[in-house]
């Protein structure tokens, strides 16, 4: 029941989770780019003079990278859940306990996020 609840309660608010699917694929793909650097980085066949900045460029931005997305996606979905509060309210009143609730909206945002990795990956 509150499967059917939570994917009816997506439908509904596709564009304020589309924000969030925004925010992780673009994460995704930057986060990606910088793996793939630091693999390039990682080669037996680099040139040592190549081998630092190809290592240590990709860590240091990737770890920038990886802060500001956590930051931007937990922001979108703050904003998203600031929207459905009466909807949130509703369910509580109508008898959804805290944990029903909570697992409504962890399997909304681990959704959106993995729907949108997978062009990331791909598009990186």
């Amino acid at each position: 029941m509150m499967l059917r609840i939570t994917l009816r309660s997506a439908v509904f608010h596709r564009s304020a989770l589309l924000a969030t699917a925004i925010v992780s694929m673009f994460g995704t793909v930057l986060v990606s780019g910088m793996a793939g650097l630091l693999a390039t980085g990682l080669r037996p066949d680099v040139a040592a003079a190549d081998r630092p900045f190809l290592t240590q460029f990709p860590v240091i931005l990737g770890s920038w990278i990886v802060g500001i997305v956590v930051f931007a996606v937990l922001s979108t979905v703050g904003v998203t859940l600031d929207g459905r509060v009466d909807e949130i309210t509703g369910l509580r009143l109508t008898g959804a306990t805290p944990k029903q609730v909570r697992r409504m909206v962890g399997v909304d945002s681990a959704g959106v996020g993995l729907l949108a990795a997978i062009p990331g990956v791909a598009a990186s």
